[in-house]
This record gives C-alpha cells, sequence and structure tokens, in this order.
C-alpha cells in the first residue's frame, strides 16, 4: 500500500486542470499542495492559515463537483473543507492546526509545514 507522498507524487500537476473540471480527491490534494508551494510567501501565522484555507476552498469550489455545506461534520462526504477553528490552537507565536489527514505548523513569520497525520510525513513545507 502506498503512502499519501508516494500516491501523490503519482500524479503530474502542472498542467492545473480548468475550473469545473471534476478531479479524484488525490488529484485535488496535488492541485491544493502545488498551488500552495507556489503561492507568494506569507509574513504572518494568521496569513498563512488564510492562505492555506483558501487555496483550499478555491480548489474544491473548481474541481469537487459538491456544494459547500455550512456545517460539513466529521464524515467525509466528497468534498475536502478547510481547518475548523476548534481544531486550531494558538500558542507561543505559533499556529497549530489539524485537519482529518493533516497536521499543519504555521510559524510567526508565515513559514509552515503540512505534515501527513499518521505517517508523520512532510507533504509541504513553505519557507522563506
Amino acid at each position: 500500500m502506498l503512502t499519501l507522498i508516494e500516491e501523490l507524487n503519482l500524479i503530474n500537476i502542472p498542467p492545473l486542470r480548468k475550473c469545473g473540471e471534476i478531479l479524484k480527491k488525490n488529484e485535488r490534494l496535488k492541485t491544493y499542495f502545488y498551488k500552495l508551494q507556489i503561492a507568494k510567501p506569507c509574513n504572518s501565522n494568521e496569513d498563512a492559515l488564510g492562505l492555506i484555507n483558501s487555496i483550499l476552498v478555491e480548489v474544491e469550489d473548481c474541481h469537487s463537483g459538491l456544494s459547500a455545506k455550512k456545517m460539513p461534520g466529521l464524515k467525509y462526504s466528497g468534498r475536502m473543507y478547510p481547518v475548523q477553528d476548534d481544531f486550531i490552537i494558538r500558542e507561543n507565536g505559533k499556529i497549530i492546526a489539524r485537519s482529518k489527514g493533516n497536521e499543519i505548523i504555521i510559524e510567526n513569520d508565515g513559514d509552515f509545514v503540512i505534515f501527513d497525520r499518521y505517517t508523520r510525513e512532510i507533504i509541504i513545507s513553505k519557507i522563506k
């Protein structure tokens, strides 16, 4: 069985797909991580959290084929959602955020690392 990183490495991005084209979850994840990687660096942890969440919403709006639910709950419905407020910890100038499969560590200066929660592999590291 492949790890998430191994699965994502099998998906060729770029080219980015046209908005409206429905993609499988791992294709959307790969698109999401690619867009995060090429995005302009952030200068604060709050800006980085905003970037992380807004790019996910953008990718899901374009490629999931599903409308966002106001209260999505914890059960996977086919669409990924930004980190919920009750899974965000702000301490010592850092933000630690947890989603279903990832842990995100955001430094005060906007640098961040996203880990796979289960394997602890680094999925993306965006450091200036």
